[in-house]
């Protein structure tokens, strides 16, 4: 099952997609928790200390890998190529924190700025790993999206249940 929890700012997106988490972890699910959102906060609800839950890079973030991964370098202008369908298949093993053996969480983030542009590197390896997660996860997948109606428009709610 593929589950995204969308909607307005302050309405309770992050706190439902934790206590989803929970609760069908603790029925025996395993479960993959993917956090959108340009502030992201579903690591402190999932119970991660607010000091290491700073230490927190999200994917998007992350310039090192989205060059590794696309072969452009976010932020280096418009007109630049690079792979929309980046290698994204180790990204839960390498850059998930377990919270318990059964809940994990990746922290995804999203373009911080209007100036970044709709479609970087940065969210083309975003959406390749929604994309696969949600092709290949045998178990639930809860995304924590972004507030408002963006996620729909960078494409990146593709294949929900």
């Amino acid at each position: 099952m593929k589950i995204l929890v969308a909607g307005k700012g302050g309405v309770g997106k992050t706190t439902i997609s934790a206590l989803l988490a929970y609760i069908l972890a603790d029925k025996g699910y395993n479960i993959l928790t993917l956090d959108t959102d340009s502030v992201p906060n579903l690591a402190q609800s999932l119970g991660i200390p607010f000091e290491k839950a700073l230490e927190i890079v999200p994917l998007s973030r992350n310039d090192r890998l989205a060059e590794e991964r696309t072969g452009a370098r976010p932020g280096e202008g418009w007109g630049v190529l690079f792979s929309l369908t980046p290698k994204v298949d180790d990204l839960a093993d390498q850059y998930g924190i377990t919270i318990k053996p059964n809940l994990k969480l990746v922290v995804i983030g999203s373009i911080e700025q209007s100036k970044e542009g709709c479609l970087c590197p940065a969210i083309a390896l975003a959406r390749a790993f929604l994309i696969h997660v949600l092709l290949s996860e045998k178990d639930i997948v809860i995304v924590d999206s972004e507030a408002g109606a963006e996620v729909f428009g960078r494409g990146l709610a593709e294949k929900f249940d």
